[in-house]
């Protein structure tokens, strides 16, 4: 039950704690094309912490809205989230 809390409660930017956030500190664009874009972001929490993850941006009807979460240690947050569904389908069929 802890991954689909994960899913259901996390916010992804602030690494599941928004009032953790306090301040961005470097947004790096990685890759860019006229519809995606991978970029690199760190920043800081109000606990001193200091984070980083990669976003992967798509631009839909010409605002760039956010595809997926890259974070360091567990990778894709989309991925996470479609292995998991098709587990879920799997175990009911």
């Amino acid at each position: 039950m802890q991954i689909e809390r994960q899913f259901i409660y996390d916010n992804p930017i602030c690494f599941g704690e928004e009032s953790l956030f306090s301040r961005v500190d470097e947004i790096r664009v990685l890759e860019k094309t006229a519809d995606s874009a991978r970029i690199h972001v760190r920043f800081t929490l109000t606990n001193g912490n200091n984070e980083e993850q990669e976003l992967v941006l798509q631009r839909r009807e010409g605002k760039w809205e956010i595809a997926d979460f890259i974070r360091p240690n567990s990778g894709s947050l989309l991925k996470q989230i479609e292995g998991k569904n098709r587990r879920q389908i799997k175990a009911m069929s």
